[in-house]
């Protein structure tokens, strides 16, 4: 069986570099069944990786951008995000398999074809990585509705991080462009039906290409590549979205110290460091580097504070464990034996914000000598394990990062 290289088949006719080669060739060795694309930004469509397809091959579909609008080529003004991918696709009537889907936005890249629902399996998927990154760093951008490029190597997701969704997606990563711009990827059961072979398929560390391009100004120096972000910013990696299925809120700066205007409690800190002497608490797992879980159906903490005035507690949840096989999460909060409020999460579902408040009156802290005992009863905890993740068999539900006690003028 011959090993395929597509390094020889780059060509560029409308592409940015030389897309069009490789797809052309990737379609030479699979063949088309509908024609059918998905391009999601393409700018005016002059430049693009479909472009080729429409001309040459008489393939048809869907173009998108956030700022233009040609609705004789089939270009629509969207602005595709997480949380509308597939209410678009299901406007424009995209079909559950077609050929290609090809996504650059400068950002948000991954998390769009996360999100995208199962029932969508194109044949053949293009995307924009971050080849700044080395290919063994697991390193994507945090999510934001409103991200916009800035010139710097802050964007997008590393070589590593494709590999790991495309493995989730049931995907082989089989090329990367001399340029170390865009990867390619098809799906398994394509590859298998035509029995092909791409040469480094699903090795990152040999498929990957370090930036061969210059980058743009007012950034651009002597050395290829998008200079280095000034502000350091942090990222995630994809095994945190990918286990988790949460994205939402995982912004930048997520564990820093919410300010606490007016505040009267002396104790306010870290679940990993839960020291003070007059609390006691059950069903957190040993603290993480920025977090802690709590297990599985039930956790708790009694503390005795020297406060008469209301409190809010702020709960700082970093992420929770939610999955398309287990999608909900339901979390009943008792204080002091009083039911008080009910937190509901679903898998993929953005939320505003995953702090939480739980409130405490003057009347309930007087009523028990300002002993305060925290409940959750949690439905819809499980494992990593038992979903097939991994061998980690803790049963996990949230993950918190702090625990605030603030005063309330309520």
């Amino acid at each position: 069986m011959t090993v395929i290289n597509l390094q020889s088949f780059e060509k560029k006719v409308f592409s940015q570099n030389g897309e069009d080669g490789v797809i052309e060739q990737i379609f030479a060795l699979i063949g088309f069944t509908n024609r059918f694309y998905v391009e999601i930004g393409v700018e005016d469509g002059r430049e693009c990786n479909t472009r080729y397809l429409r001309e040459i091959y008489d393939c048809h579909g869907i173009q998108l951008d956030r700022d233009y609008s040609n609705p004789e080529l089939d270009l629509y003004q969207e602005l595709i995000t997480a949380e509308n991918i597939n209410q678009v696709f299901i406007k424009y009537e995209v079909p559950h398999e077609f050929d290609l889907l090809s996504i650059d936005v400068d950002g948000n890249d991954f998390y769009l074809w996360f999100s995208l629902e199962k029932i969508y399996q194109p044949r053949v998927v293009v995307v924009e990585y971050n080849s700044s990154h080395s290919p063994k760093e697991d390193k994507v951008v945090p999510y934001s509705t409103q991200r916009c490029w800035d010139g710097t190597n802050y964007f997008g997701a590393s070589i590593l991080a494709w590999k790991n969704l495309a493995d989730k997606k049931g995907y082989s990563l089989i090329y990367a462009d001399s340029q170390g711009i865009n990867l390619f990827m098809v799906r398994n059961d394509v590859l298998s039906e035509k029995n092909l072979i791409f040469l480094n398929t699903n090795i990152p560390e040999l498929i990957y290409v370090s930036p061969n391009y210059y980058g743009c100004l007012p950034y651009r120096n002597l050395a290829k590549g998008h200079s280095p972000d000034p502000l350091q910013r942090k990222y995630l990696s994809s095994q945190e979205i990918l286990l988790t299925g949460r994205f939402a809120d995982m912004i930048e700066g997520i564990y820093q110290i919410v300010a606490q205007l007016n505040k009267r409690v002396s104790f306010a800190g870290y679940l990993a460091n839960f020291l003070h002497p007059q609390l006691f608490r059950q069903g957190f797992y040993l603290p993480e580097e920025n977090f802690t879980w709590l297990k599985g159906d039930y956790a708790f903490f009694t503390i005795q504070l020297d406060c008469t005035v209301p409190l809010l507690i702020e709960w700082q949840i970093v992420t929770v464990f939610l999955s398309s096989e287990n999608p909900t999460l339901k979390v009943e909060v008792w204080v002091n034996e009083k039911l008080v409020d009910i937190w509901n999460f679903e898998y993929n579902r953005l939320q505003n914000n995953l702090r939480k408040f739980i409130y405490c009156s003057k009347n309930l802290l007087n009523e028990n000598s300002s002993l305060i005992t925290i409940e959750l009863k949690i439905e819809g905890s499980t494992s990593p394990k038992n979903l097939g993740l991994s061998d980690d068999d803790r049963n996990l539900s949230l993950a918190i990062s702090q625990i605030n006690f603030l005063s309330s003028d309520y």
